[in-house]
C-alpha cells in the first residue's frame, strides 16, 4: 500500500528547499485565466485578497510527517491513498507541460486555512499567520464556507496566475515565514485569544 510518505510529490522528497528566484517565469508559454478572473465571472471578487491577511488564519502543521516547520505551508500536490483505502486528493491543479509542473489557478483549490482552530483527531500543532499580514506577491487569499460544526470559516491560498510549481512553493513558504506557534500568538495577541475564547 503506497503511503504520503512514498509519492513523490510528498513534502519529505520533494526538492522544497532549494532557492528559487522570486520572479522566476516558466520557460514556455502557458495560458490560464488568473484567479481573479476565475472570482470576478463567479461574482466573488470581494472575497479575494491580495495585500494583506484578512485575518488570523490558523495552519494545522502534523508533527508526524516531519518536524520541519519549513514544511508548514507545503500543499498535497498529488493524490495518494489514505488507511482507509480512499484516495486523497491534492489542494492544487498540477498539470505537467513541456516537462515542468505548473499550478494552475482554480476555484477552491490551493493551500487550506481557517479562522479559527478546528480540532483534528492527528499528532501535531496549530500555527496562526496574524491578521494584516503581507500577503506575498503572486498569491491571493479567498475566505470561503463556514463550518456549521465548529463555526470556523475556510480559506484558500491561490496562485494568482499559472506559475512554476517551484515558484509557487517558494511563495508559500515566504508566507509561512510569518506564522508562529499558537501558544506563542496567544501571549503576543491575548485580546485576540480571550475574545474568540479559543481553546
Amino acid at each position: 500500500m503506497q503511503s504520503r510518505k512514498s509519492l513523490p510529490g510528498n513534502a519529505l522528497t520533494h526538492p522544497f528547499h532549494r532557492k528559487i528566484s522570486l520572479y522566476m517565469e516558466p520557460p514556455i508559454a502557458v495560458r490560464g485565466n488568473t484567479i481573479q478572473e476565475i472570482y470576478v465571472e463567479r461574482g466573488l471578487l470581494n472575497t479575494l485578497f491580495t495585500d494583506k491577511t484578512p485575518t488570523d488564519l490558523f495552519r494545522f502543521f502534523e508533527t508526524a510527517n516531519s518536524s520541519d516547520p519549513n514544511l508548514l505551508m507545503y500543499p498535497v500536490l498529488e493524490r495518494y491513498l489514505l488507511p482507509n483505502q480512499k484516495y486523497r486528493g491534492p489542494d492544487v491543479d498540477r498539470r505537467i507541460i513541456g516537462g515542468e509542473a505548473y499550478i494552475f489557478p482554480k476555484f477552491k483549490m490551493g493551500l487550506s486555512l481557517a479562522d479559527g482552530p478546528r480540532k483534528f483527531n492527528r499528532s501535531g500543532e496549530y500555527w496562526v499567520v496574524p491578521g494584516g499580514t503581507t500577503i506575498p506577491s503572486g498569491l491571493a487569499i479567498s475566505v470561503d464556507t463556514k463550518n456549521e460544526i465548529d463555526g470556523y470559516t475556510h480559506h484558500t491560498v491561490h496562485p494568482c496566475f499559472v506559475m512554476v510549481e517551484l515558484h509557487f512553493l517558494f511563495l508559500l513558504r515566504r508566507f509561512g515565514s510569518h506564522a508562529i506557534r499558537m501558544n506563542d500568538w496567544k501571549r503576543l495577541y491575548p485580546s485576540q485569544a480571550k475574545e474568540k475564547n479559543y481553546p
